[in-house]
């Protein structure tokens, strides 16, 4: 027998039985409700191990699904903001970390209770509006500082600031756009009274759950209506300085962040409504806002919209108080 047929042959052959026995294998793994590596698997998975508090798992998953983005530039502005209130630069471009899966849960958590207390009932923000108004209970206790959202619902007490926030939270789970808004004395620089804005399309609505006021007017419509000033509030001190009124963007500062950008992108297209809203960037959220106050009557005088600052010296606070207990320290 021919030595070289004979080596031949067996060749093929045994290439024809291992492309047999790895075939169905192939199949398997091209398979996507199959693959453990597949977006969509990935991003239920990401949500489930948020839901179920798993934070090494969240994290690991969320760095699967955005594998890098140090190259994307961060805006000069946003870093002088950081900066200014103490926050380092390499924050921005860090690995996924404890202050990204406290963003998630604390959207999740937000986006969870928006659903359900909207559930079955169309009147949504006036049903968000009273949630706040009977959850956290209008007095101080301790400190001044202003806590996560998350924090404020989960002790239930704070006042106008505060409440303004939690709302805001609750709102933008549910589609609409929101400002802090505080009411401004140009003198003293500083605010005796925040309130807050909310729009979605070509609606907008005045939002104080201190003093329960609830109406589907903008703040310019508000402020310049004297009128409806003297019976919402008894201070002249507001009824001024709501003329004044400086808007602020209520973004968190992973939001700033390209991974956080990325990874809400991702998890959008593959889990649908089912996904927390997070990491839009602050710019374009900014934007968005003034375009949509381009839509509704009497929005004047045009009011200073600023990206909101205290986030960002919230963070630098709860950074010292934690660094020992997670080892990350993006303080300047």
């Amino acid at each position: 027998m021919n030595c070289g047929k004979f080596s031949t042959a067996f060749y093929v052959l045994f290439v024809l039985l291992v492309w047999q026995s790895s075939a169905p294998e192939k199949a398997h793994c091209e398979n996507p409700s199959l693959d453990q590596e597949n977006p969509k698997v990935l991003s239920e998975n990401w949500l489930s191990a948020v839901s179920t508090n798993n934070m090494e798992k969240s994290l690991l998953l969320a760095q699967k699904l955005v594998p890098d983005v140090s190259k994307i530039d961060i805006p000069r502005s946003h870093i002088a903001l950081a900066e200014r209130e103490g926050v380092r630069r390499d924050f921005f471009k860090a690995q996924f970390n404890f202050w990204d899966y406290q963003l998630w849960r604390h959207a999740l958590f937000f986006h969870k209770l928006a659903e359900e207390l909207a559930k079955e009932n169309p009147d949504t923000l006036k049903i968000l509006f009273d949630a706040v108004g009977q959850r956290v209970e209008p007095v101080e206790k301790g400190s001044n500082d202003i806590p996560w959202p998350y924090r404020i619902w989960e002790r239930a007490y704070g006042v106008c600031d505060r409440q303004a926030w939690v709302f805001c939270e609750l709102a933008y789970q549910l589609g609409w756009e929101t400002q802090v808004v505080y009411l401004w004395d140009d003198v003293t620089k500083k605010s005796p009274h925040t309130v807050a804005e909310v729009r979605k399309d070509r609606r907008v609505y005045f939002i104080d759950v201190l003093y329960k006021v609830f109406l589907e007017k903008s703040v310019a419509e508000v402020a310049n209506d004297d009128d409806l000033l003297e019976k919402i509030w008894n201070q002249q001190e507001l009824r001024d300085t709501i003329k004044t009124a400086l808007f602020w963007t209520p973004s968190y500062p992973q939001d700033y962040c390209p991974r956080n950008q990325e990874l809400y992108s991702v998890l959008k297209y593959n889990l649908g409504r089912r996904c927390p809203k997070f990491g839009v960037p602050p710019d374009k959220r900014l934007a968005t806002y003034k375009e949509l106050g381009l839509d509704t009557k009497l929005d004047k005088p045009q009011f200073q919209m600023r990206l909101w600052f205290y986030p960002f010296r919230l963070l630098r606070a709860h950074i010292i108080g934690y660094y020992r207990l997670f080892g990350i320290d993006f303080v300047r």
